[in-house]
């Protein structure tokens, strides 16, 4: 991201929802960290922050998922 102010960052929420134990929480760590984690962890609440550049604008990407009754 560009070291320049932070009024041009465009922040988006994006809510990963889905049946429990099919992969939610290891496709944003693979998307946010750039891995797979090793084991299973259930997932009760979770937030990421992503800084991400798509088509020469800033975003940041606030990624949250987890069980339907914690969402």
């Amino acid at each position: 991201m560009s070291s320049g102010s932070n009024k041009n960052i465009i922040t988006r929420k994006i809510a990963l929802m889905g049946y429990p134990c099919v992969g939610k929480s290891s496709i944003t760590l693979r998307f946010v960290q750039g891995h797979f984690p090793d084991a299973y962890d259930t997932t009760i609440e979770d937030l990421h922050n992503k800084p991400y550049r798509w088509l020469g604008r800033d975003y940041n990407l606030r990624i949250t998922g987890g069980h339907r009754e914690s969402v």
